[in-house]
């Protein structure tokens, strides 16, 4: 079913038009060294495009990826953000109108469905990362497994 959702995001609605443009933009942002921290994570979401239906958009620190960013890079990415916030927001504005204008069409629902799983990523790029669904579905199944043993802390303490 995966698949066929990709098949659809590429054929008919032309989703591969979206991962060029977030490829054109975030290399264009890479290149002005400001702009690093936010072309690198618009480019993952350029490569969550390609195929939306088998990968997902996660946060660096939540998939504790052993990526350790210089102070530098850090107030760099902070700076970044203070300065995209209102585009952003505009960003985010547009997507959510593309999302309705598929959902008038009934039939492109499903296709969506890659648009609301990129809303916060749109909203703020910095220190995302595209993984397969698989892994996030790991890292659900450990995030649920941690706060089942806490309310078996709980419990315990009783």
């Amino acid at each position: 079913m995966r698949t066929l959702g990709n098949i659809l995001w590429w054929f008919p609605c032309f989703g591969f038009i979206n991962s060029i443009l977030c490829f054109i933009c975030g290399g264009i942002l890479i290149l002005t060294v400001v702009g690093a921290p936010l072309g690198y994570g618009v480019v993952q979401l350029g490569k969550f495009y390609l195929a939306p239906f088998t990968q997902a958009m996660v946060s660096e620190k939540s998939l504790k990826a052993n990526v350790h960013h210089s102070e530098a890079w850090n107030t760099l990415s902070i700076v970044t953000f203070i300065l995209y916030i209102p585009f952003g927001i505009l960003v985010c504005a547009i997507s959510i109108l593309q999302m309705i204008g598929l959902c008038a069409t009934i039939v492109l629902i499903p296709l969506a469905v890659p648009i609301a799983k990129s809303l916060s990523t749109f909203f703020n790029p910095i220190g995302k990362i595209c993984v397969s669904s698989k892994v996030k579905d790991v890292m659900d199944t450990q995030e649920a497994q941690r706060i089942y043993n806490q309310y078996q802390g709980i419990e315990a303490n009783k």
